[in-house]
């Protein structure tokens, strides 16, 4: 089976083959002419110049048209044209005639096909074929007929020599481009199987949003079977909204000059259905260019992703709510049992698992309470409002409600409040969460420690509560796993202190719902700093 280097090759050879006779024919027809109507051959010979002329034509015009089996007959192509020219030589063109030069043209062809060894052959052929014609054509050699061999000689050499340099040359810069070409198209083979491969929907687009390759899974998603080449992927992809608003990914990601990566968009059929699409658009530029010259663009249906969310959500939120009743009611019931058995004699059978029992479902309680405050970091729905408190207010209650437990632990509590921060505006429950949390953990992880709550103004609209503590800290391969959920160090030492997991998990996603951070550094067994940006929209308000 032929390969398209091969056929590249075949048709590179039939140019030549057909350029060669084309040029061949040429030559020999114009200079033939002039020759002839000057007089300009040797006397006696004109039989031998016209039957030249013709022969050369007749099989030049034979190997122009395609005659020639280019594959099997270059030598015999070759030869032919090489007795035609040694006898044009010897018995009929003078020594100064252009027809001498006409050979240039066979040794041109000869270096193309059989390389060096060919060219020089021919070369070597005509020169002794210029040195017979000398002593045919001339009754007596002179120092003159000697002159004009060597003169002769010397052109057609240099002639051919830099003509095969420059065939060379170019056959060295055809070989180079076909190597790119194959380097390009094996690219091209492998993006195209890799973009095949992908499940998801990948287009490429030129910087108007022309589509110019995409994938199978690109055709299953909209559920067509078109040529997509060329059209604008806008026109393709009616993407909208909850709202219902068009959104143009490629116009965004355009304005902001990043890559944009949405999950809350909808991709509507002609039919009115619609899915819920996973979109990331990339700008591509060039490191010569300022401006983007396309984009890639990545679509996926997460329309079960996002029901089977919702419905587990849903089940989480429906869950805790029902769960808090009955914990609070089993916790108020051990509590009234203990107080019972502390006033009829303190029972110490009955003290130990009422006080197992109690420490239980306050966990429980704590637990309930992390999945109610997720469901409502997860919650999409629920906006997010901002009213006006005071931040100092709020940070000393918190300290004052978490003062006993921390003592408890053998730590000491320090609060510092710089004097710029005072009422801010955002959300208190959500930032009271996130503090409690913070705090919480950080006592839960310190032992006869210090523990330092701080609140300090970074900016006209930002605020930063840190809560610093000087406990187990965090290993460097437990650091990227923190705002993980359900993630607990597997370190001995912090085991001990239990808890759910969910904690920083719920903390991170809260801080991000407000517009502000959670960010933390830590060093085992020194401690750790949480610090928590809160957005002041107070600023914005003024």
């Amino acid at each position: 089976m032929a390969t398209s280097d091969d056929i590249f090759d075949i048709e590179l050879d039939d140019a030549a083959n057909r350029s060669g006779g084309v040029i061949f024919s040429v030559l020999i027809l114009v200079t033939g002419i002039m020759d002839w109507q000057s007089g300009f051959y040797v006397e006696g010979s004109l039989p031998i110049l016209l039957f030249v002329i013709l022969a050369a034509i007749v099989f030049s015009v034979w190997q122009t048209l395609g005659f020639w089996n280019i594959n099997q007959r270059k030598i015999l192509l070759v030869i032919i044209y090489q007795m035609l020219m040694v006898t044009g030589i010897i018995f009929s063109f003078p020594l100064a005639s252009v027809y001498v030069m006409i050979g240039i043209q066979v040794i041109y062809l000869s270096h193309y096909w059989f390389g060096y060894r060919g060219s020089l052959t021919n070369i070597i052929v005509y020169i002794l074929a210029i040195l017979i014609s000398m002593f045919v054509q001339s009754e007596e050699v002179t120092l003159s007929s000697w002159s004009d061999f060597v003169r002769t000689s010397s052109i057609l050499i240099v002639l051919s020599v830099s003509l095969v340099s420059l065939l060379e040359i170019t056959i060295e810069r055809i070989n180079k481009e076909r190597e790119s070409n194959k380097r390009l198209v094996l690219e091209k083979r492998r993006i195209y199987g890799l973009m095949n491969s992908m499940t998801d929907a990948v287009l490429a687009t030129d910087k108007n949003g022309t589509i110019l390759e995409y994938n199978s899974a690109t055709l299953e998603l909209i559920d067509k079977n078109d040529n997509l080449h060329g059209k604008v992927y806008s026109e393709v992809f009616n993407i909208q909204n909850e709202a219902g608003e068009h959104i143009d990914l490629i116009a965004q990601a355009r304005d902001t000059k990043r890559s944009i990566n949405r999950d809350d968009l909808y991709l509507f059929f002609s039919n009115n259905e619609r899915a819920r699409l996973k979109s990331i658009v990339t700008p591509l530029s060039s490191e010569y260019e300022d401006s983007f010259n396309g984009y890639t663009l990545v679509f996926r249906d997460i329309t079960r992703e996002k029901s089977v969310e919702e419905e587990r959500n849903e089940f989480i939120s429906v869950i805790s709510h029902e769960l808090r009743t009955p914990v609070a009611v089993t916790e108020g019931s051990i509590e009234l049992a203990k107080m019972a058995n502390s006033k009829s004699g303190d029972n110490p059978d009955i003290k130990k698992p009422l006080s197992e029992a109690h420490d239980n479902v306050k966990y429980l309680g704590r637990l309930v309470n992390e999945l109610v405050v997720l469901t409502m970091a997860d919650s999409k729905d629920q906006k997010v409002e901002a009213n006006t408190f005071s931040l100092v207010e709020l940070i000393n209650k918190i300290a004052d409600d978490f003062r006993h437990e921390i003592l408890n632990n053998s730590n000491q509590l320090k609060v510092e409040i710089e004097r710029e921060v005072s009422e801010i505006s955002s959300n208190q429950t959500i930032v009271t969460e996130v503090v409690q949390h913070l705090l919480s953990n950080a006592n839960k992880f310190t032992n006869k420690g210090k523990i330092t709550l701080r609140a300090k103004r970074q900016s006209k609209s930002r605020v930063v509560v840190e809560v610093i503590d000087t406990g187990a800290g965090i290993a460097k391969s437990a650091k990227k796993h923190v705002f993980e959920k359900f993630f607990q160090e597997a370190d001995f030492s912090t085991r001990e202190a239990g808890g759910s997991g969910l904690g920083l998990f719920v903390s991170k996603r809260l801080a991000v719902r407000l517009g502000g951070n959670l960010t933390f550094s830590s060093e085992l067994k020194k401690g750790s700093v949480f610090r928590f940006t809160i957005i002041d929209h107070s600023s914005r308000n003024k």
